[in-house]
This record gives C-alpha cells, sequence and structure tokens, in this order.
C-alpha cells in the first residue's frame, strides 16, 4: 500500500525496486472506497521490479489485483526460533491445562469464535483448563462482554498487552499446553501467516487454527497442529477437545511443530532467502 507514495523517488534514482505485501494490502485495501483502493495499488504493479508475498495464497492475491506473476516471489519473513524454543516442555501433570492465544484484538483473530468453542468444550470436556488471551486492541470490550455473557469469567483470562521484547512474552508461551487463534476473513480482511502462530509452533506448542490466509501453508492439519473451516464453532470445540483429552496427541503435535519452525521458518534461513531475492536484481543498478 505504502509503496505507491515512492513511485516519484523511483522513477528519480532509477533503481530496481522490492515491495513487501501484506495481509491488509491485498485483502481489505484494495476494496475500500468502491473499489478506489484497488485503483490505488494498480500503477505499482507495472512500475516495481518485484514484489514479496507472505504466501502462496498471498501471491494468488496479488494475481488476482493484477500483479504479474513473474514478478512476485513468495517469502515469509521468519521468526527467531531460536528464542522462543522449548525442548524441555511437557504436557503431564494435575494442574489445569492453558490454551494461549496471541494476538491484536481484533475481529480477524477469530477470539470471540475461540470464546464460543469453549462454552461447548466445557460442558463436555472431562479437563479442566483455562484459555489466557494476550493482546490489545479495539475488540477488547466486545470480548469482556462475551466472556461475561457467555459465563466463561471463570476460565478466560484478558492478559492485556505484552510487548514483544519482554521476557514475560517468551514465558507466555512456555506456560502454555496448547496455542488457538482460529483466525476468519472479515469485512474483506483477512491474515497472512500470524507471526504467534510461528512464535507457538517453535516453542512447541500445538497448535488449533484455520483454513485461512498463508495458516495451511505453515501448519499442517494433523502433522503441526489441527486445521478447522474458519467460522466454524463446532469443528473449533471439536479440535480443541481432542487436544485436551489425548497428552500424546499434543505431545507429538508439538514436537512436529518446533522441528518444521526451526528447519523452514527462522529469520535467520529467511533472511539468507530475502538476500538471494534481492540478488537477483542486484545487476541491474547502474
Amino acid at each position: 500500500m505504502n509503496a505507491r507514495s515512492y513511485l516519484a523517488l523511483k522513477r528519480r534514482l532509477d533503481i530496481p525496486a522490492v515491495v513487501s505485501a501484506y495481509g491488509y494490502d491485498v485483502s481489505s485495501f484494495p476494496r475500500r472506497g468502491a473499489g478506489l483502493g484497488r485503483r490505488y495499488l494498480a500503477p505499482i504493479f507495472s512500475r516495481l521490479e518485484r514484489f514479496l508475498a507472505m504466501s502462496n495464497a498471498m501471491r494468488s492475491d496479488l494475481v488476482e489485483l493484477g500483479c504479474p506473476e513473474e514478478r512476485i516471489r513468495v517469502h515469509y519473513h521468519g521468526v527467531d526460533t531460536g528464542r522462543f524454543a522449548f525442548p524441555e516442555r511437557g504436557f503431564a501433570g494435575d494442574r489445569p491445562l492453558t490454551i494461549l492465544s496471541c494476538g491484536r484484538l481484533v475481529p480477524t483473530k477469530g477470539h470471540v469464535q475461540l470464546i464460543e468453542a469453549l462454552v461447548a468444550v466445557r460442558h463436555r470436556c472431562p479437563i479442566r483448563f483455562q484459555l489466557i488471551v494476550v493482546g490489545e486492541g479495539p475488540e477488547r470490550e466486545h470480548l469482556k462482554r462475551t466472556v461475561d455473557r457467555l459465563g466463561m469469567t471463570d476460565i478466560v483470562e484478558l492478559a492485556g498487552y505484552v510487548p514483544y521484547s519482554a521476557p514475560e512474552h517468551v514465558t507466555r508461551y512456555r506456560d502454555a499446553d496448547v496455542f488457538a487463534l482460529p483466525c476468519v476473513s472479515h469485512r474483506g480482511h483477512k491474515e497472512g501467516i500470524p507471526s504467534a502462530i510461528v512464535e507457538a509452533m517453535a516453542s512447541g506448542l500445538p497448535v488449533v487454527s484455520t483454513h485461512h490466509g498463508g495458516i495451511p501453508e505453515v501448519v499442517m492439519d494433523g502433522r503441526d497442529g489441527l486445521l478447522v473451516d474458519e467460522g466454524d464453532v463446532g469443528q473449533l470445540a471439536d479440535a480443541i477437545e481432542r487436544v485436551l483429552v489425548d497428552e500424546g496427541l499434543r505431545t507429538a503435535l508439538g514436537r512436529a511443530a518446533a522441528e518444521r519452525a526451526a528447519r523452514d521458518l527462522d529469520i535467520e534461513q529467511a533472511s539468507h532467502r530475502l538476500e538471494r531475492i534481492y540478488d537477483e536484481l542486484r545487476d541491474r543498478v547502474p
């Protein structure tokens, strides 16, 4: 979206340009103003040389908007997986299991659907659990009212914002047993690949999420986590119940997720791949 404002500078410098796309750029922004957003983006597709899509799903969105496919490279920016790695993780014990959900409190993160699903889980699952939601955003009051209305105040904690650099950011993952972020499309907006999901994978947590955006490209259903149809509260409740009652499943999914994150989703590896993308254009610089 911001790339449009740099076109004049691009002309003056006459050097290749690389643009990164995010979920908002290719979903809700093009629909703004009855399609004016799409028209605003159109000039960059013919004037800039490379477009970085976070996932193959995002690549398809860019092509649909008019970006030449040959100018697109799929590149996920990666996470510092070593910071979150927790090989000593264990899942046994008599304490209530902790379901963690991290992300800005906006409709696309699916927090409302998660809380609704946990109502069903609570009434039929013998395992004690709690949900901790880390994050802030415009949906906070709505979520609080939802928790009150559904009688889940003893189960759900809205823990607020935790800075990325704070030790607590890592501790929240290490103290959890399951990670859930059931993303959904909302008014045309959708997520790319939420970093919180990859952080959870790196920490060895089993992930419960949705077939949404680029998420299925990092979480393989049944291997690294469990994916359900977005917005389907019944499927979501079933998936969460599965990982709560089955310690072996939690362990297997969590270990596979940690291995996948360290192998394919680390920021250092991603940086090397990004360098190669820039190298493609280097020889064009005068």
